[in-house]
Order: C-alpha cells, then sequence, then structure tokens
C-alpha cells in the first residue's frame, strides 16, 4: 500500500526556533505508512530570500510540479498568515489538495483580533487545524467552524540521560532572551536563589531580543550565545532545571524537551503551559492576579526547592509522563490520522 504524503512547509528546519524543530523531528521520522516532507518558505532576517522560496512553491503547486496528499502550514502570526497560510492554502484550493494548518505564534489570538477577516478567510481555506492547546483550539473553531480542529502538543524525542551521575545546581534558560520569555524576572529572581544555592549556576542561551540589552556581569550567570540544537539538547544532561518564566507563549519546546530529557522545569501558565499543572516535575507558576514581586517570590521559592531535590529526582519517570503525550511515535500517529480524515472528506 502505498504511503500517505504529507508535505510541510514553514521554516528552514535547519534554522533556530520551535516551528523548525518540530518540522525537523516530523520530517525525520521513519514510517511505513506516513512520508513527510518539507519546503521552507521562511528564514531568520531573509525576507527576500522568504518571498523568493514561497512564489516558488506557489507556481510548483499551481502547475503540478510538487504535489502531496496533504499539505501542512505551520503559521505564527503577522506575514506567515499571508506567507504560507493565504497563498499557499489558495494554490492547494486549484488542485484540490486539503491543507492543514498547525498554530504555534504567541500572539496569535491578538493577531487575530487586529486581522479578524484575514484569520478568518486563511483559516476557512483549511480542512484541519492543529492547536497547542484548549485556548488556541476554542478560538481555531470560532474562526473555522467547517474545518477538524485537534489538540496535540508539538513531538519531541527522548533523550538518553547518563546515570549515576553527580547533578550540579545548574540551572538553564533557552530561548529568545528577553521580557516576552521573562529572562528579566529570573535574573530579579537570581540573587535570592544564589543566597540559598550559593553554589548554583544560571546558564541562559539563545538570541537577544530587540527589547533587551545585555545580561550584564552578573554572579553565577553565563550567557552561552545562540547555540545551535544539537548544543541545547546536550546542556540538558548537566543541568538540573529549566526555567521559562514567560510573559506570553503557547506552549514552547524547550519546556517539552527538558521533560523529555528527564530534567525538571519551573514555568509560567502563560498561554497552553497549564497543561503541565498535572505533571510532577513541573512547577507552573501563576500570573494572573500576581504582582511582579510576587511571582519573583514565588520564582524564586520554586528553582530552589527544584536545585534542592536535584539528587533525587527520577529521570525516567518524568520521560514517562512526556511519552505517553508527546513522543515523536503518539504525535505522528495522531497527525496521520487527521490526515487520513481530512483526504478522505475531500474526495
Amino acid at each position: 500500500m502505498k504511503p500517505l504524503t504529507a508535505l510541510h512547509i514553514g521554516p528552514d528546519h535547519t534554522s533556530q526556533g520551535g516551528m523548525a524543530s518540530v518540522i525537523a523531528d516530523i520530517c525525520e521520522h521513519k514510517s511505513d505508512t506516513l512520508t513527510c516532507q518539507s519546503y521552507a518558505t521562511w528564514r531568520p532576517s531573509s525576507p527576500l530570500w522568504s518571498a523568493v522560496r514561497c512564489l516558488k512553491l506557489i507556481i510548483a503547486l499551481s502547475a503540478r510540479r510538487m504535489s502531496a496528499d496533504v499539505v501542512h502550514v505551520h503559521l505564527s502570526e503577522g506575514g506567515s498568515f499571508i506567507r504560507e497560510g493565504l497563498a499557499v492554502s489558495l494554490a492547494c484550493m486549484l488542485r484540490r489538495i486539503p491543507v492543514v494548518a498547525t498554530l504555534h505564534g504567541a500572539n496569535f489570538a491578538q493577531f487575530t483580533q487586529r486581522h479578524p477577516r484575514l484569520a478568518r478567510f486563511t483559516l476557512g481555506l483549511c480542512a484541519g487545524i492543529v492547536c497547542l492547546g484548549p485556548e488556541s483550539a476554542k478560538l481555531a473553531e470560532e474562526l473555522a467552524p467547517r474545518a477538524k480542529v485537534v489538540i496535540l502538543l508539538n513531538p519531541v524525542r527522548l533523550h538518553t540521560t547518563p546515570g549515576g551521575r553527580a547533578c550540579p545546581p545548574h540551572v538553564l534558560f533557552a530561548g529568545e532572551v528577553g521580557q516576552r520569555k521573562g529572562i528579566d524576572r529570573l535574573l530579579s529572581a537570581w540573587p535570592d536563589v544564589l543566597k540559598l544555592e550559593q553554589r548554583a549556576q544560571l546558564l541562559v542561551c539563545g538570541p537577544m531580543a530587540k527589547d533587551f540589552g545585555d545580561l550584564g556581569e552578573r554572579a553565577g550567570v553565563h550567557y552561552l550565545g545562540k547555540l545551535d540544537r544539537a548544543h541545547v539538547l546536550s546542556l540538558y544532561n548537566s543541568v538540573a532545571v529549566t526555567c521559562l518564566p514567560s510573559r506570553l507563549e503557547v506552549l514552547p519546546m524547550t519546556v517539552l524537551e527538558s521533560l523529555a530529557a528527564g530534567v525538571p522545569v519551573v514555568c509560567s501558565d502563560a498561554g497552553e503551559m497549564a497543561f503541565f499543572h498535572d505533571c510532577p516535575a513541573a512547577t507552573v507558576i501563576q500570573q494572573n492576579g500576581t504582582t511582579e514581586d510576587e511571582f519573583i517570590a514565588a520564582l524564586t521559592r520554586a528553582v530552589v526547592q527544584r536545585l534542592q531535590e536535584r539528587h533525587s529526582i527520577n529521570r525516567s519517570a518524568v520521560q514517562d509522563w512526556i511519552t505517553t503525550r508527546a513522543s515523536l511515535s503518539t504525535v505522528i500517529a495522531q497527525l496521520e490520522g487527521l490526515y487520513l480524515r481530512v483526504r478522505e472528506a475531500n474526495q
């Protein structure tokens, strides 16, 4: 039986970011019943390259030089709704190829408020919509009532972690270094963390946000720069906890990949991160109804507690929790089911 084919459209999978990581993992997965390929239509700081790539894709789809059973576009907000969303969906409509969209953007709700017609029209062209949690799913159902809306976590690979090693009191912040992901909150909490855990070290990696200057000289804080994904994944072997006190999120890969490596997390409840409330290896700190001082105090307590528990953590148990919810094989099987449903509905 010929395998189902899906073409994933979005960022260059060799670039940094959660969307790129998701596309790379899905397309590298081997299956007898599903073949996934990717086509990059976006690169950081390369608007001309992105526009040319998208135009080539539209021409190839319209001229039947490229085909698939399903086209899967990965959307954040802004330009991607026009570039990958609207343009690609229109081309596929001419070919009667069903389109599935995954909604990744942290500002998706705000974007739809500013551009309701564009969001409604673009998502209305999709046969299926993948959301990362119930909040975005509810919004998608309102915007595209005829689409099949499903909730799927981003897939993660489980990482083999060395056993029987001493775990240093290291904390990892991985992501865009700026106020959106809350690095300023963590830096504010850090002096009090050091008072209680004097050997603690904070490892920070990721690109600097435009709204943030630099980390400055701070005791126990080390900026490692903008690292490739393989390097970031290797850091989980040498940290006790990952911290991401974001103000605005959807469902960051940093949290998922930390748990997949057996490393506990401390995070805010931004976006869909309330999903982790029932995870014993995650401390989720409430934002709404909390002052910044109260949040930072709670953040300090949570980080210190996770550091103090570092020698007793059962990494395999942490991984077991995420395996049943977001392992690559689990998510791929759910995606394949969605692809089959939208293809059958399109025939």
